[in-house]
């Protein structure tokens, strides 16, 4: 991304609200590069600011610049970025006959330090604080249709359902077991909504003749 379009990014999220002694882009370059191997203080950050900018920043300074707009234009970002990176590889010419949209959505975890356990509580001794990333995005268009940073207790279920009526009738999804259960199935259904996932070992599947059948065999839902 240019500097121009970051710039941009950073009014529209509420950033940069004026000029300031800092650009988004440096201030991005400071936050991250100074955090690869080291969880860095107020005090680090200003001393790696001050290196830089050749300008002076309070601690207080530079602690109110960590807040939600930060956390909004991160995520736009990060959206902008990946839907690029999403465009350039979906090649499916035809697709968009048979479905309004294809969604494929999983989720990704990640240890945090223990310091944050009450925002993002883990599984315990060890690993008391847990990230939970849940994406999806549109096949077809490339478009993200949704993120959200959450905790590892957060159910793939809950989740998989928070946007389904923002789904539009006819479209595919596509999710990992997770994401559904019976009931879910019985909602897309009757939204009209298309959907592939894994089923459970241990569920028997029944054909409209009541004839018991393997759950090896596929089968399509018109």
């Amino acid at each position: 991304m240019s500097d121009e379009n970051l710039e941009v990014l950073a009014r529209e999220s509420g950033f940069q609200k004026r000029k300031s002694k800092i650009s988004p882009k440096s201030f991005l370059e400071t936050a991250f590069l100074l955090s690869i191997n080291k969880s860095p203080s107020l005090t680090d950050y200003c001393i790696d600011f001050q290196l830089k900018i050749n300008k002076s920043l309070s601690k207080q300074g530079v602690d109110k610049r960590f807040n939600e707009n930060l956390k909004t234009m991160l995520k736009k970002l990060v959206e902008e970025g990946l839907a690029k990176q999403i465009s350039q590889k979906a090649n499916l010419k035809g697709a968009g006959k048979h479905f309004t949209e294809i969604r494929l959505m999983d989720s990704t975890e990640f240890k945090l330090s223990k310091n944050v356990a009450d925002k993002f509580p883990g599984y315990g001794p060890g690993r008391e604080a847990i990230a939970q990333v849940q994406f999806e995005y549109d096949i077809l268009s490339g478009k993200i249709t949704q993120m959200r940073v959450g905790s590892a207790l957060d159910s793939d279920v809950t989740e998989g359902l928070k946007e389904i009526e923002t789904v539009p009738k006819r479209s595919l999804l596509i999710r990992d077991l997770g994401y559904l259960y019976p009931k879910t199935f019985l909602e897309l259904q009757e939204r009209k909504i298309y959907y592939i996932s894994r089923a459970k070992s241990q569920w028997n599947f029944l054909c409209e003749r009541r004839e018991k059948v393997s759950a090896n065999n596929h089968y399509r839902y018109n």
